[in-house]
């Protein structure tokens, strides 16, 4: 599995129940919540290299 696709498992993991801020170093700052519907919405979506406002 990809770096993207480990990171994408472990936030899935980790972030259900978190209520806080995620940075996504696209100079974005996202609820956590979301950001989990994002990831659920764009499977192939790098946060870390593609701002949200990007996505269709």
């Amino acid at each position: 599995m990809p770096v993207h696709g480990r990171a994408r498992a472990l936030l899935r993991d980790v972030l259900p129940g978190v209520h806080g801020l995620v940075d996504t170093n696209q100079h974005e700052i996202l609820q956590t919540s979301d950001f989990l519907t994002l990831l659920d919405r764009y499977p192939g979506w790098d946060w870390r290299r593609q701002p949200s406002t990007d996505l269709q």
